[in-house]
């Protein structure tokens, strides 16, 4: 990932806002195992940034790593209720409540998250949404009322009524 170093100095030095930056570094500390760094990094984010879902999946992954269940499940579901189709904080609430024993709400998770992960594959490789098939965005209205998501479920159904009558 290029200079991660010359990355934190620009986070400490420059870019002491910049929340993807941030999210960037928190990631990469994530992927290492990195739990005090991330500890770090996420005391970091200003108040206002508790509103994004990142976060609280950030907040998951501490709390998980640190034996904390509870927490890590009740941060989890605080990222899903702020972006309830990501499919990542899917997989991660189902390992967590795989781990607690919960195998019914394990399965349902991560049965989500696979389906999220190559729905996302699948559509990002189109060359335009334009192109994807109405098998496809069958799949994606499944995938967005599977998780929750009924606002935009009923209004991505309504989208498709009207791209079906043209």
């Amino acid at each position: 990932p290029g200079d991660v170093n010359h990355l934190r100095k620009m986070l400490e030095n420059r870019y002491s806002h910049n929340e993807e930056l941030l999210c960037y570094l928190i990631d990469l500390e994530i992927d290492d195992g990195n739990v005090e760094e991330v500890k770090r990094l996420l005391s970091r984010f200003r108040p206002e940034h508790h509103r994004l879902s990142r976060y609280w999946r950030y907040q998951g992954w501490v709390a998980d790593n640190q034996g904390d269940v509870r927490k890590s499940i009740d941060s989890y579901q605080k990222s899903l209720e702020i972006d309830p189709l990501d499919w990542s904080t899917h997989l991660e609430v189902g390992n967590v409540f795989r781990t607690a024993g919960e195998l019914g709400q394990a399965e349902k998770e991560l049965e989500i998250a696979i389906r999220g992960k190559q729905l996302s594959r699948d559509l990002m490789e189109l060359p335009s949404i334009f192109e994807a098939s109405e098998e496809q965005l069958l799949a994606l209205l499944k995938y967005i009322e599977d998780c929750g998501a009924t606002d935009i479920a009923e209004a991505y159904r309504q989208r498709l009524k009207q791209l079906s009558k043209t």
